[in-house]
């Protein structure tokens, strides 16, 4: 009976190799067929774009609120932004490394090596720091463009 059992794994080990072998000759002829390849490149290209644009959407959206008098709060975004009625920017500035005292324009807040410096809002809109999340919030009633500034640490 063991040499039944034996001869029983022996062929299907056989035939888990013929499968084995026939899906790689299958795949080899798939990628060497340049109609095949093509359709794995559109699909694998689509897939990624996809991904983009949902990673994108994700990281991009600011969270904003309306409080009890229609402002609105706006919760980390960097950048033109626009709620409803309302156009607001807010701009990053941070101290140059090279020219102590001069502020270059920054694509986002800095997590490390910035102290926060205070900020300017044209129309005067309420701008808080949030040290430990280094985020913003901005309470907006009109159209907006805040600055905030940060110096390099000690």
């Amino acid at each position: 009976m063991k040499e039944k059992f034996i001869e029983t794994i022996d062929d299907y080990v056989e035939d888990a190799k013929e499968v084995g072998r026939l899906l790689k000759e299958k795949y080899q002829n798939d990628i060497n067929n340049p109609r095949i390849r093509k359709k794995y490149v559109t699909i694998a290209s689509i897939l990624l774009v996809i991904t983009i644009l949902i990673a994108n959407i994700f990281t991009s959206l600011a969270y904003y609120s309306e409080d009890e008098e229609g402002a609105i709060l706006i919760q980390a975004k960097v950048g033109r932004m626009y709620i409803d009625d309302y156009d607001y920017t807010l701009l990053v500035f941070l101290e140059d490394e090279e020219e102590k005292g001069f502020f270059k324009l920054a694509d986002s807040i800095p997590s490390i090596g910035y102290t926060y410096n205070g900020y300017s809002c044209l129309n005067n809109s309420t701008l808080l720091y949030d040290e430990g999340n280094k985020i913003t919030r901005t309470t907006i009633t009109e159209k907006d463009v805040c600055s905030i500034y940060f110096r390099l640490s000690e």
